[in-house]
């Protein structure tokens, strides 16, 4: 018997295969549309129309950090920490409006105790979220903002002064967070002393007395506030001397000391062991 001829398909007759459709009787719209253009397409899409360039996010958080810092910085003026600064008896000589803050009783440094412990809150709270916004305008302007950097949409000279307006405005940040930072120094220093002074009431007896537990613990809770613990915020970093904020208001911003600075900010919000 003859083998059955493997091949025998390619050999049939077009009668016997099964009728062709007529490409050209199809209706168009069961044909795959033709391929539009993507750069038209993408004109009309909401995601492009809203997305913005790198320089003007950093711009953006400018003016959020401004909207903030503005009651930020009343908040400062009214809490006077200044008044609250240490100084020795010997400076006080010299200074004839600073008085000694001894209240002379130990009802009088528990109403004071509670008084700085308050501001310091009202201080360090905002501040932290301000520091946030900091933190996102640095990143974002180490990250996306050098020399090379091109706007499809701005010429150079604007390019240009938007950088310095961008560069002026974080150094603006900078200053007004260690403007923050030494007001919770101050406050931080008047609590630890005004603890000093209420070591004399241990123990002696009367209304005036105060026991080493009590004391121990307003003393602990005092180190888990002002070491930043408590709003989990190392407010220190955000410290700085007279130099460094006479350059900051001079404009000065290099990139490899910036790149520094982001270090130390982002241990900012790590919580401290």
């Amino acid at each position: 018997m003859t083998p059955e001829n493997p091949y025998e398909d390619f050999f049939k007759s077009s009668q016997d295969q099964p009728p062709r459709k007529d490409i050209e009787n199809e209706p168009y719209e069961q044909f795959p549309a033709a391929e539009e253009n993507i750069f038209e397409e993408n004109i009309h899409d909401k995601r492009f129309k809203n997305a913005r360039e790198s320089l003007d996010e950093v711009l953006a958080s400018l003016r959020l950090f401004q909207q903030e810092a503005t009651n930020f910085s009343k908040l400062l003026s009214e809490t006077r920490a200044i008044q609250h600064k240490i100084v020795s008896k010997i400076s006080r000589i010299f200074l004839t409006n600073k008085k000694s803050p001894d209240k002379k009783s130990l009802a009088g440094e528990r109403a004071y105790y509670r008084v700085l412990t308050k501001k310091f809150n009202n201080i360090i709270t905002p501040m932290k979220s301000l520091a946030e916004i900091h933190l996102q305008t640095v990143e974002q302007f180490n990250r996306d903002i050098d020399e090379d950097y091109y706007s499809i949409e701005k010429e150079d000279h604007q390019i240009k002064e938007e950088k310095k307006h961008a560069i002026d405005g974080i150094n603006l940040q900078r200053s007004i967070l260690a403007d923050a930072a030494a007001d919770l120094a101050i406050l931080s220093g008047a609590l630890m002393a005004t603890e000093k002074r209420m070591s004399r009431y241990v123990d002696i007896g009367n209304h005036n007395n105060i026991s080493s537990s009590e004391l121990k613990l307003l003393m602990a809770d005092r180190e888990h506030l002002t070491s930043g613990r408590q709003h989990q915020f190392q407010y220190e970093i955000f410290d700085i001397n007279i130099i460094d904020k006479t350059v900051l208001q001079l404009g000065g911003y290099q990139k490899e000391t910036s790149k520094q600075y982001l270090s130390k900010l982002l241990k900012a919000f790590k919580a401290r062991s």
